[in-house]
């Protein structure tokens, strides 16, 4: 599959893609929800 795309994008100089939810499956999960952290540069 990477060398079709490549393939087919080759000439372009950006790609948008998409993928949906169901193609994603994360390394690791968590039990819970992680807290959300402001950082202020």
């Amino acid at each position: 599959m990477k060398d079709a795309t490549l393939n087919a994008f080759r000439d372009c100089d950006i790609a948008i893609l998409a993928a949906a939810v169901a193609d994603f499956t994360p390394e690791t999960t968590r039990e819970r929800k992680m807290k959300h952290v402001v950082h202020h540069y």
